[in-house]
């Protein structure tokens, strides 16, 4: 939490499901785009900025770290862009586990 913008970020798990709620009061984030969507409208855009994708799986394989990014940890362990994709796993339903999610949350309130 901040303070001084209200700004703050609240963690959640339900099961296999972690959420995270990102809550801007102001205008912090600009025209950001990422893994949790465009700023402030929530589309899942690609990194250009511009293409939706409209598929779960797809977008979390769009904002998959590049190989040309820097090295933040010191050891290399799971998948690694460009040879290997992120591991999508065999019942993920990512429409049913949102729904779940929110579920998960509504309860703990």
């Amino acid at each position: 939490l901040n303070k001084q913008t209200g700004a703050k970020i609240v963690l959640g798990a339900y099961k296999d499901w972690v959420r995270v709620d990102v809550y801007n009061p102001g205008d912090l984030f600009g025209q950001t785009v990422g893994l949790f969507g465009s700023y402030p409208q929530g589309r899942k855009l690609a990194r250009d900025g511009v293409t939706l994708v409209h598929d779960y799986n797809a977008f979390g394989q769009e904002w998959q770290v590049p190989a040309d990014a820097p090295m933040l940890f010191h050891d290399i362990q799971g998948p690694q862009a460009p040879f290997e994709k992120c591991i999508i796993p065999e019942n993920a339903h990512a429409e049913d586990g949102a729904d779940n999610m929110m579920m998960a949350q509504q309860q703990l309130r």
